[in-house]
């Protein structure tokens, strides 16, 4: 788009000040300019046939930019050779993720929500510090306790249920105490035990028995049950029950008592600090009988043989200490833990009906609703995360918040659905699937496996199938999953593609994933993954696994995790990248397998989150000297009323059910969806292949088409752009003939040809170039009815030009291109003047800032703050540190310190000292009132004084 900042406005800079009111509306670009008098640019148009495009949050939404740009132009026959880029989201005017990008979204839900007696999630201790693995365990009285399944030892406990920050749904920060909460640190007397001198071996699961919890692991060969309660004077018991007598060491660690006086009186210990005393024992059960276990003060162990072992701690005041080692004294009771691991009662007996909206069949494909219970008694979130089908079409159903639900009811002749909570507390499930009958869900970390122990419909036993390293931090990064033929698991974790065989160890595939959150594998093994456009990451996109990828992001791993960090690797290209007007927030990918599914049965289906929509991924794997395969989206019609992220088919009817939410912002009418696509039998004619020649493109249906129209260049429209790698947040759609402008290039048909074989067309192109994105777009009436053709090939290599038709322009053009990577070989000439750098600083600001900080500086809550701030006002070498080396921590600014959960990255790897001197004094003659323009002689000096700076600066160490 061309700049709104006129040569004028540029003069008035150079010579000028902005005020330093920090409401002062300074636009740093993408809003509208002289291309919105394009119709299609024009929010208003291209809604018809779009059921929800009268719905609040699609009040400002682009629909079809492309398909309706390409019909404008094609109409207008204009053979203008630089077209529009897409305008962003709800088309520019409120930043790069739209006007309802719910970025400063606050939910309290989750803090009142039933999750059951145990619920798995990231500990917050504080802003900086967070602990995976943790199981919360919910007592009667009300107490929560906080148990590490890695480590087999206890945290803390305090009054009240664990509570979540509100920002985005509760699901960035993690869960802990409520800051008003009264902590006991549970770790100096609750800490792992020992057999043999061997902590803790695998940790199995644990079980629901009623309101209690037990969980089970292994130490040494000892099978260890153990469970954690609270007697009515406030002593917490932890009670350790082993499959036969074994020696077992409870350790208890007093130097985290350094300033408490500690004593040992007959078989307690005691430690005072003012009013407040601390009572600690253990006792050894067998045959029903306990005895005390006298604690060694030397070794800081309690070591009794024994089948059963309890341990007792309290804090209090002085003064109820003594009744309290009473109760301890007089405790001979010992409830059997195994009796507690065969299934108990039901906690969620209640079913739920819900009504199902059946679509009128006037497409191939159309879109069933069917109700979900987002009103229920424990007040579950219901944001769909996952779906699967046992073989008799009863569905499982995964929400975010933790639960597992199971549906019935679905097939053929449907009219409602039943409802039924299976299982909850799980660590935002994202993924879930049938396997031998049970389902098995992936969670932050791990495999679950629910076991419904007593067939109430209910799951008892919470089995930790298979355990993988994560980053307590953010968000889940632990997504998928799908099963092949030979129950080999897929899955994304972290930056990692993973796979894993059957009870074999997984390994890393693949690495340099940026939130990718969409996975899909067929039953041969094609791992499909989908990024989420960012840093490092131009544009949501399709990858095709392959052993050894490094994606961009981040470290580069090896096959056992080892990390090979972030510089010298060379990307991997996508299979598909994903026009941004098309999905902006790829969701997952389907392989429906189903005679009743018609022509989409076999194919490839990709999901958008972003969009709430879906599309066809056409892949092709017959190009020569290239190695990889190329892949086309093809856009499918149908809206779904949330986030779309995983799908499968039911055996009972045969079509595919798609579940959809919530929870990072998107389109999305409802917190969860689900929808059911249904094929009518209408015919449906269908791209299937797209391949790229030196000289043109061919197409390839799925049946013969016959038509005059079909072999009229002018009927069809052709356009290109590009994608850059850098440390940006996501892409500009770029020319390819002109790279340093911002647009796309429209080809020129020459001619179009209707091949031998009836289904295939050759759109003669001489001057196609390799291109991260080819538009191809038709609609004509032919003999068997109206057919219309729009998808986005990723054409990165061109076969050699294909004969019988024109020679390629320029004859010896390059067919492979390289992936267009921002280095500090990308640089932009020397800006000598200040308006010059003015001009250059507006681009690269709108390359590389503006994605986060937004068109007016304004900045978005938890992701990047005002640049209306002291720190643009401020010394300019701060700003410069900042730009070469990133951000992280806390921020103080204008006098008020922020919290921002992910770091700015750093850009001087990517940006020359000319171009940081641009943008510099962009930024500061913009938001912070600057007089003096910032040069390269500056920055130069700044960076080789930073050279040695390891990673991010820490916000205190710049603003002192």
């Amino acid at each position: 788009m061309k700049s709104l900042l006129s040569s004028t406005l540029i003069m008035m800079l150079a010579s000028t000040s902005f005020a330093d009111d920090p409401n002062a509306k300074f636009v740093g670009g993408n809003k509208k300019t002289d291309s919105s008098s394009y119709p299609y640019m024009k929010t208003s148009e291209g809604r018809e046939g779009y059921k929800f495009a009268g719905e609040t949050t699609n009040s400002h939404r682009v629909y079809d930019f492309y398909k309706r740009q390409a019909q404008y132009h094609l109409k207008a026959n204009d053979n203008q050779s630089l077209l529009p880029a897409y305008p962003d989201l709800d088309a520019g005017e409120f930043g790069h993720w739209g006007k309802y990008s719910m970025n400063g979204h606050k939910d309290y839900r989750w803090d009142v929500m039933d999750y059951g007696p145990a619920m798995t999630a990231t500990y917050s201790v504080n802003k900086k510090k967070k602990l995976g693995h943790n199981l919360n365990i919910l007592l009667d009285s009300g107490q929560t306790i906080s148990f590490n399944k890695k480590t087999a030892a206890y945290f803390s406990a305090w009054d009240g249920r664990p509570k979540f920050d509100p920002l985005r749904w509760g699901l960035i920060k993690g869960a802990g105490p409520d800051a008003k909460a009264k902590v006991l640190d549970l770790s100096p007397w609750f800490s792992a035990i020992s057999i043999g001198g061997q902590n803790i071996g695998p940790y199995h699961g644990h079980y629901i028995y009623g309101k209690k919890v037990v969980m089970q692991y292994k130490v040494a060969d000892a099978l260890i049950l153990e469970n954690v309660a609270r007697m009515d004077n406030s002593c917490y018991i932890r009670t350790i029950e082993t499959d036969n007598s074994q020696e077992i060491s409870a350790p208890f660690d007093l130097k985290k008592l350094n300033d408490w006086e500690v004593k040992t009186v007959k078989n307690f210990i005691i430690a005072k600090k003012g009013e407040k005393v601390i009572v600690a024992a253990a006792k050894a059960f067998d045959n029903g009988k306990g005895s005390f276990v006298k604690p060694s003060m030397k070794n800081g162990k309690w070591t009794a043989k024994t089948k059963a072992l309890k341990l007792y701690l309290w804090e209090g005041p002085a003064a109820q200490a003594k009744q309290v080692v009473s109760s301890i004294t007089s405790d001979q009771k010992i409830d059997s833990l195994a009796k507690w691991t065969r299934g108990g009662k039901a906690n969620w007996p209640q079913v739920f009906k819900e009504k199902v909206t059946l679509a009128q069949d006037d497409q191939a494909y159309v879109i069933d609703r069917i109700g979900v219970p987002i009103e229920n008694p424990w007040g579950s979130m219901m944001l769909l995360s996952g779906i699967d089908f046992d073989k008799d079409g009863t569905a499982y159903i995964s929400t975010l918040m933790g639960d597992v639900w199971k549906v019935s009811g679905l097939g053929d002749g449907m009219t409602e659905a039943t409802w039924k909570r299976f299982a909850t507390g799980l660590d935002q499930p994202f993924g879930l699937r049938i396997i031998d009958g049970s389902p098995f869900v992936v969670t932050r970390g791990n495999i679950i496996r629910l076991n419904d122990l007593n067939a109430d419909d209910e799951a008892d036993y919470y089995q930790n199938h298979f355990s993988f390293g994560y980053a307590p931090t953010g968000h889940t990064t632990s997504f998928g999953f799908h099963v092949d033929k030979d129950k080999t698991f897929y899955l994304v974790n972290g930056g990692t593609a993973y796979v894993k065989p059957w009870k074999k160890p997984g390994k890393i595939l693949a690495s340099g994933l940026r939130n990718a959150m969409a996975v899909g594998a067929s039953q041969d093994g094609l791992f499909l993954v989908g990024p989420q456009e960012g840093v490092w990451t131009p544009s949501s996109s399709v990858l095709e696994i392959h052993k050894g990828d490094y994606y961009g992001m981040g470290a580069k791993s090896t096959e056992d995790g080892k990390g090979l960090g972030t510089k010298g690797h060379k990307i991997a290209p996508s299979l598909a990248y994903l026009p941004r007007g098309i999905d902006n927030s790829t969701g997952g990918f389907s392989f429906p397998i189903s005679e009743r599914f018609g022509p989409l049965s076999e194919k490839n289906i990709g999901l958008s989150y972003g969009y709430g929509s879906w599309f066809q991924v056409l892949r092709n794997d017959n190009y020569k000297d290239y190695g990889r395969a190329q892949g086309a989206i093809v856009p499918l019609p149908g809206e779904f009323r949330a986030g779309v992220t995983h799908s499968q088919i039911n055996p009972k009817d045969g079509m595919l059910y798609l579940t959809g939410m919530q929870g990072w912002g998107n389109y999305a009418l409802d917190d969860g969806s689900l929808e059911r696509v249904r094929y009518t039998g209408k015919d449906l004619p269908m791209l299937e292949q797209v391949h790229g020649y030196a000289n043109g493109v061919e197409l390839k249906f799925s049946s013969k088409l016959k038509g005059e129209a079909l072999s009229i260049a002018k009927n069809y429209f052709v356009q290109q752009w590009n994608y850059e790698y850098s440390p940006g947040y996501g892409s500009l759609e770029y020319s390819i003939k002109n790279p340093d402008s911002e647009g796309h290039d429209q080809l020129k048909v020459t001619s179009a040809q209707v091949l031998a074989d009836g289904k295939s067309i050759f759109l003669e192109i001489p001057d196609i170039l390799p291109a991260m994105q080819t538009h191809i777009y038709g609609n004509f009436q032919t003999s068997d009815g109206k057919v219309e053709v729009n998808t986005f090939a990723t054409l990165l290599h061109l076969d050699k030009a294909k004969a019988g038709f024109a020679s390629p322009q320029p004859a010896q053009k390059k067919l492979t291109a390289e992936l267009r990577t921002r280095t500090k070989g990308v640089s932009a000439k020397t800006a000598f003047t200040v308006p010059d750098r003015i001009k250059a600083g507006e681009g690269l600001f709108k390359m590389f800032c503006m994605g986060c900080h937004g068109p007016e500086g304004k900045g978005l809550t938890n992701i990047a703050p005002t640049l209306h701030s002291d720190w643009v006002k401020g010394n300019p070498e701060t700003l410069i540190k900042v730009i070469l080396k990133g951000l992280k921590g806390d921020i103080k600014i204008n006098g008020k310190v922020q919290h921002f959960e992910a770091p700015m990255p750093p850009f001087g790897d990517s940006l020359g000292d000319s171009e940081i001197a641009s943008i510099t004094t962009f930024l500061r003659k913009g938001w912070g009132g600057g007089k003096t323009a910032v040069s390269k002689e500056q920055v130069k000096k700044v960076r080789q004084e930073v050279k040695d700076q390891k990673g991010p600066y820490e916000a205190a160490e710049l603003w002192k």
